[in-house]
């Protein structure tokens, strides 16, 4: 084999004016040109509908008797996402609550130890040790956790109806 082959140059058999690619493989799709891949419509110009307001008109009466269907999605889709959106918001109450037992945890051991470094009496310090400790108030952030469950499932069953719905009216439309 010549070296104008092995980079890519015409080798036995091929027309002049084509190249075979690096991989070696053939030039185009099958019927020569461009393969019909992913990719196959990037070069071309963008093509405009013909008759847009007839297609959108046609379209309209085609899906006219899904209507009511359409509007029960609509609803699904508003719940679904307002039930998304307010389990952040009930989160951030449990993660407040657990921030606030670390927090009570640390003045509890900054003031045993700010106790001992001003000499305080040996009873002073005990006192300090046998006080409770407010640290994480678990009912709250298991009544937490069970709304969230609560919360993020009530939008999975919207999203699943919406789901099923829009299923049924490509369906019976198509």
């Amino acid at each position: 084999m010549s070296n104008d082959t092995m980079q890519g140059g015409m080798g036995q058999g091929q027309k002049e004016g084509t190249q075979r690619p690096a991989g070696g493989g053939p030039v185009g799709g099958p019927m020569g040109g461009r393969g019909g891949g992913p990719g196959g419509a990037l070069g071309r110009p963008v093509e405009k509908a013909k008759d847009f307001k007839g297609s959108l008109k046609r379209l309209s009466f085609y899906l006219a008797p899904q209507k009511m269907r359409f509007f029960i999605v609509g609803i699904l889709a508003v719940v679904s996402t307002v039930f998304s959106i307010f389990g952040p918001k009930v989160l951030g109450k449990a993660t407040t609550k657990i921030a606030d037992g670390v927090i009570a945890k640390y003045v509890y051991l900054a003031k045993i130890q700010a106790a001992i470094n001003q000499n305080a009496p040996a009873s002073v310090v005990d006192h300090l040790r046998q006080e409770p400790i407010l640290l994480f108030d678990f009912g709250y952030i298991g009544k937490i956790i069970i709304l969230m469950i609560v919360l993020y499932f009530i939008s999975f069953l919207c999203s699943y109806a919406m789901s099923y719905v829009m299923a049924g009216v490509s369906q019976r439309t198509v």
